[in-house]
């Protein structure tokens, strides 16, 4: 659904460095579980249902960001400057996937 190779450029990993793949394809598949916990909604790559949405560009960018903070940022501290929460942009793209019951 999200190449790995789209998401080792997103990275700046060189495609012919290894090394980091299984660790990159756990956090692929982390992100794509946060966005179906968050929206209540599976995400597929066709075919959607009245539930299943369609991974559009909008989500891959979201699911790249939080790839890459996760990359980023393995801890959930940060120690030794100033205390921030990053924006949750990823949080603005998928509340509008979000599921709603009738």
């Amino acid at each position: 659904m999200l190449e790995l190779n789209l998401v080792k450029k997103h990275l700046n990993i060189d495609e012919e460095i290894t090394e980091d793949d299984a660790y990159v394809q756990v956090l692929i598949e982390a992100a794509i579980a946060n966005f179906e916990s968050t929206t209540q909604r599976p995400l597929v790559q066709d075919n959607p249902t009245d539930i299943a949405v369609v991974i559009t560009r909008e989500i891959e960018i979201g699911l790249l960001m939080l790839i890459g903070h996760w990359y980023n940022n393995r801890e959930s501290v940060v120690i030794g400057g100033v205390v921030s929460e990053l924006p949750l942009s990823t949080q603005t793209i998928w509340n509008k996937y979000r599921f709603k019951s009738l």
